[in-house]
């Protein structure tokens, strides 16, 4: 079975890789935020161009939008509400709807907002 065989794939490994990127190098946030908008910016620019057999800057773009894409992803969801700083934090809790009222169990939705430190 061939590489191009399976699409799919070829879409995930550089988006895995992506991930697996920012696990292991940290803090390079804004070096890959702009080259996913350099990458973005020359698909859209290559999406004019009239032959479309082997485009080989689109798809080396398109392989760089995804790795940083991952990388983003995972710096994001690293930063997210759910890794609490070690020091003393004021978090809002506002319900934005009425409990449900079950036989045994209450159901809440929440909304979370950080405050400051």
């Amino acid at each position: 079975m061939q590489f191009r065989e399976i699409p799919f794939l070829r879409l995930t490994v550089p988006l895995c890789a992506g991930v697996i990127m920012a696990e292991y190098l940290p803090g390079m946030t804004p070096v890959v935020a702009i080259m996913a908008v350099m990458a973005l910016a020359v698909m859209t620019l290559r999406l004019f161009r009239r032959s479309y057999l082997n485009d080989l800057i689109y798809g080396a773009t398109l392989m760089l939008f995804l790795v940083s894409s991952g990388y983003l992803d995972r710096t994001i969801e690293m930063q997210r509400l759910s890794d609490l700083d070690t020091g003393r934090q004021e978090i809002t809790i506002r319900l934005s709807d009425y409990p449900d009222r079950k036989q045994r169990i209450f159901c809440q939705r929440k909304d979370f907002n950080r405050g400051k430190n």
